[in-house]
C-alpha cells in the first residue's frame, strides 16, 4: 500500500510541477507579450509626438518665429482641416535614425484609449477643436490679410523687399525704393507681414533684426501706423484668431506633454486584445 501511496504521490507530484511550470510559462510569455506591446505603443507615441509638432505648424503658418513672417494675399483652406485629429494623425514623419518615412499607426492609435485614457480623453478634445475651429483661424487670417494689403496699397508706402532683407550692416547710402503695388509678391509678403506683425501687437523684442532695418530704411513708423489702423479696424477678428491658435497650441502641447510623461513610464496599464 505504501509503494502505491509513494507511486501516487509522485505522479501527482510531476504533474503539479508540469502545471507549474506550464503556468509560470504563460505568465512569462504574457509580461513578455505586454513589454514588447508597450515598446510598439511609445515608438507610434514618438510618432505622433512628431506629427502633432508638425501639425502645429500646419494649424498656424507663422511658426518659424516673428523674423521670417510673409504674409500672403490668401490661403487655401484644406478640406483635411475638418477631418480633426486625423488631419495630423496623417501627416508623414521622418525618423532620424534611417531617414525614412512613418505615419502613426492607426491600430495602435485606437489602442491608446485602452491603455493611457488621460491621453485618450486630450486627444478627443484636441479632435473635437480642430474640427470645430481650425476652419475659422485661417478664414480670420485671410479677412486681415485681405485688410492689409488693401491698405497697402491705398497708402502706397515706399518699400523694397531686397533693401528690407540686407543686413543692417549692409545698408547705407542711396537706399533704392520702389512703390510696393509695383514689388515683386514675394516683397509684398514680406511687407505685409511686418504690418500683420504690428497689426496682432506682437512683441517689438521678438523680432529685433527686422524693426531695426525697417527703422533704417525709414519704414518703421509707416508699416507700423497701418497695422494700427488694421487693429481698430479688425480687432474682434484678430482676438478670435489668436484665441483660437492659442486653444489649439494648448490642447497640443497638452498631448506632447502627457505622451513625454507615458514614455518615462516602465509598466503598461489597462488591457486589449493586441496584448
Amino acid at each position: 500500500m505504501g509503494v502505491y501511496l509513494e507511486i501516487i504521490f509522485t505522479v501527482l507530484g510531476g504533474l503539479i510541477a508540469g502545471v507549474v511550470g506550464l503556468s509560470s510559462t504563460y505568465v512569462s510569455l504574457r509580461a513578455h507579450r505586454r513589454e514588447m506591446h508597450f515598446e510598439e505603443h511609445k515608438e507610434n507615441l514618438r510618432l505622433l509626438e512628431s506629427a502633432l509638432r508638425q501639425g502645429k505648424r500646419s494649424l498656424w503658418p507663422f511658426t518659424n518665429g516673428a523674423e521670417d513672417i510673409e504674409l500672403p494675399h490668401k490661403y487655401e483652406i484644406t478640406p483635411a482641416l475638418d477631418t480633426g485629429i486625423n488631419f495630423i494623425l496623417n501627416i508623414l514623419v521622418t525618423k532620424y535614425s534611417d531617414n525614412n518615412m512613418y505615419s502613426v499607426d492607426s491600430v495602435l492609435y485606437k489602442d491608446i484609449k485602452n491603455h493611457f485614457h488621460n491621453l485618450w480623453k486630450m486627444l478627443t478634445k484636441t479632435d473635437k477643436d480642430i474640427k470645430e475651429n481650425a476652419r475659422t483661424t485661417f478664414e480670420k487670417l485671410n479677412e486681415i490679410s485681405s485688410s492689409i494689403y488693401k491698405s497697402l496699397n491705398k497708402n502706397n508706402p515706399e518699400v523694397t523687399f531686397r533693401v528690407q532683407n540686407m543686413a543692417p550692416n549692409q545698408i547705407g547710402g542711396e537706399k533704392p525704393k520702389i512703390m510696393f503695388n509695383d514689388t515683386d509678391e514675394d516683397g509684398q509678403c514680406s511687407v505685409a507681414g511686418d504690418v500683420f506683425l504690428f497689426a496682432v501687437k506682437e512683441d517689438e523684442s521678438d523680432w529685433p533684426n527686422k524693426i531695426g532695418i525697417l527703422k533704417k530704411i525709414g519704414l518703421y513708423n509707416t508699416l507700423k501706423n497701418i497695422g494700427d489702423a488694421v487693429n481698430n479696424e479688425m480687432k474682434d477678428e484678430i482676438n478670435e484668431m489668436l484665441g483660437i491658435r492659442e486653444k489649439l497650441f494648448s490642447d497640443i502641447d497638452d498631448c506632447i506633454n502627457e505622451i513625454e510623461n507615458i514614455l518615462h513610464q516602465t509598466k503598461l496599464m489597462g488591457r486589449c486584445k493586441l496584448a
